[in-house]
Order: structure tokens, then sequence, then C-alpha cells
């Protein structure tokens, strides 16, 4: 048992290899402090639709450069959640430009993090100050617009999109911005995507 106990990951075909994960989970914990304390533990449904969500994240996202760059990324399942939205009110927010979504190589569609600010009473939206660049450029591959925000602008000087939203700067260069690309990028946008 020894060496399962130092794995990074793991690989379940059966409640056997369950039980075993559990174990090893529950034997570390007892050897933490924090099960002494007064501590609060994520609930163990939570925690089972978290590791769930993680491996169907896995397979929908395989790593490589353009996700490594754009991601982390919730699952449609965990953006449901966050934002309070149905399955078809996020479907229609997709394709309505209002959040931006890239589609896993299974056809799986996964939502970069960084778009999402969480308010201080707890809720998550998309930032504001990226609505605009979303509208702007919602018939265009989801990927591409993930790496546009990503790009210095010089309207924005010389800033990211993302990161002027996260400075929480005036929206009127990031309307300029939205303008401009979606004139420039007309001819590589189509209708959107399902």
């Amino acid at each position: 048992m020894s060496d399962i106990k130092h794995r990074e990951e793991w690989t379940v075909r059966s409640d056997g290899d369950i039980d075993a994960y559990l174990a090893v989970v529950g034997e570390r914990l007892k050897k933490t402090d924090l099960v002494f304390g007064d501590v609060t533990l994520i609930a163990p449904d939570q925690l089972a639709l978290t590791i769930t969500e993680h491996a169907r994240l896995a397979e929908a996202v395989e790593s490589n450069e353009l996700v490594d760059l754009v991601g982390p990324f919730w699952s449609t399942t965990r953006t449901q959640a966050a934002l309070g939205v149905s399955r078809q009110a996020l479907h229609q927010a997709r394709r309505d430009g209002r959040v931006l979504a890239c589609r896993g190589g299974d056809n799986q569609w996964v939502y970069p993090l960084s778009q999402f600010v969480r308010s201080g009473s707890g809720k998550v939206a998309v930032r504001p100050l990226l609505r605009p660049l979303l509208k702007a450029l919602r018939n265009l591959d989801g990927w591409g617009v993930a790496t546009l925000l990503l790009e210095p602008a010089t309207e924005l000087d010389g800033l990211t999109p993302l990161d002027w939203a996260r400075q929480e700067k005036p929206v009127e260069p990031v309307q300029k911005l939205a303008a401009r690309l979606a004139a420039d990028l007309a001819p590589l946008m189509g209708s959107p995507a399902a």
C-alpha cells in the first residue's frame, strides 16, 4: 500500500480503487491537525462532484500550449452552478456572446476561469468590462477570443483586455477595441457555434 500513498493521480477502474483512494484520503486527514480543530471541510457530495468534474475536464481538454495559456477552465456543469443558471440559459449566453466558451477535443464546452469575477457577496459573473468584446466577437472561435483577451492592445494603453478588466478601467476603450476587432476579423467570423 505504501507505493499508492504517494501517487499524484489515480486511475479508478473499480469500487476497490475508490475504496483505496478514500482510505488514503482518510489516513492523510487523520495525520493533520485540521481534523482535531474547528475546521469546516468540503461536503462529501461537493467533493465527489469536484473530483468527477476534474476527471471530465481532463478528458475534455488535453494539455497543450494553447490550453496552458488560456486555462484553467470550468466545465459546463461547474459554470452552471457558479452562475446559477440552467444548461439552456448557459447555452444561450454562449451563443449571444455573454460568456466565453471554448470547445474541447471531445466537443464538450469549457469556460476559461479568467473571464469570471466573484463579487463581495460571493456571486460569480463575467467581468463587466469583457462583455463588449465577448459580444462583438461572439461569432469568432472561442479559442481565438480567449487568446485575444491575452494580447496587449493599443486602445488599452498596451494592457491586455483581461488586465484592463481586472483593473476595472473605463469601458469606452474596450468598446473601441471591440469595434476595431469586429471590423478587422469580420471575414473570419461566421455564424455562432451551436
